[in-house]
């Protein structure tokens, strides 16, 4: 398996989790343009390799 095949693979599983949270969102009868989606990413290395999260929030925007 190439590189790019492979990170297109990864990005697929990303791309059908945040779907899925949004979907969960959308069912609870907010709308698209009601959400804020927010992700922070922490990559450590340890001696059996390297760990990479990401982890995606979806709430409710703020009034300004």
């Amino acid at each position: 398996m190439e590189l790019n095949e492979f990170v297109t693979k990864i990005s697929n599983i990303q791309k059908k989790a945040l779907r899925d949270a949004l979907k969960a969102k959308l069912n609870e009868g907010y709308t698209i343009d009601e959400l804020y989606v927010s992700y922070d990413t922490k990559t450590t290395r340890n001696k059996d390799g390297i760990k990479a999260v990401v982890t995606y929030e979806i709430k409710e925007k703020a009034d300004n």
